[in-house]
């Protein structure tokens, strides 16, 4: 009888080994297994930028047509294109251009993210540019802080907000400007792909160049 009791303890001694161990190979599938959305994590999202297109359509209205811009002749410029984020701009030949890389630490994704293009004519300082295009995350805190900072070094910024219709897209104009600095910046925000376009609407007009594609 001590005989049996001694097998039957050996026994016991080895499914309890084989629940546990069984227990933690699920649960080391369970942490190596991406992490994916909720249905309320995505319901959220989606909230989101419908909020932050609201937002970009609550303005007056007005038209590039307003604006009064000079037409350009495009018809022998270079085009830059961007199949992932869906454009193309054309610029001058004599232009060269630089994508922004996001970084790591900052907003974190992997180095070679493209945050933006900046096109730069003959003559333009380091780290300046002629013209550029930037994406933003579709989120109101974003899109505010991205317009806060602008010409936040004047004490007499004043800015204005239009919602306006770019290439068949609703979309916002924000105009900000420096009387005594002689100062002026417009861009437009567009959402498109999920992501906010900042579109800088330069005084001669280089956006024309400009194009979504599908």
């Amino acid at each position: 009888m001590k005989k049996n009791l001694i097998i039957g303890i050996i026994v016991l001694i080895v499914l309890v080994g084989g629940v546990v161990l069984w227990g933690q190979k699920n649960n080391q599938q369970g942490t190596n297994q991406p992490k994916q959305q909720t249905k309320k994590e995505v319901v959220k999202q989606g909230q989101e930028q419908k909020i932050a297109k609201e937002f970009i359509n609550s303005f007056p209205k007005t038209t590039l047509e307003e604006l009064d811009f000079k037409k350009l002749d495009m018809s022998n410029w270079k085009t830059y294109r961007n199949e992932e984020f869906g454009f193309e701009v054309k610029y001058p030949q004599n232009w060269t251009y630089g994508e922004l890389k996001c970084d790591a630490k900052k907003c974190g994704f992997p180095n070679n993210v493209v945050e933006g293009v900046v096109f730069n004519a003959p003559g333009d300082t380091p780290g300046g540019g002629t013209w550029a295009v930037s994406f933003l995350d579709n989120d109101l805190d974003v899109i505010e802080k991205d317009i806060d900072n602008n010409g936040s070094q004047f004490n007499d910024r004043v800015e204005k907000r239009n919602s306006i219709t770019f290439q068949n897209r609703s979309c916002m104009l924000v105009g900000i400007a420096s009387a005594q600095n002689k100062w002026m910046s417009r861009n437009i925000f567009c959402p498109y792909k999920g992501k906010i376009f900042k579109i800088y609407l330069d005084g001669r007009g280089y956006f024309q160049g400009f194009k979504f594609i599908k």
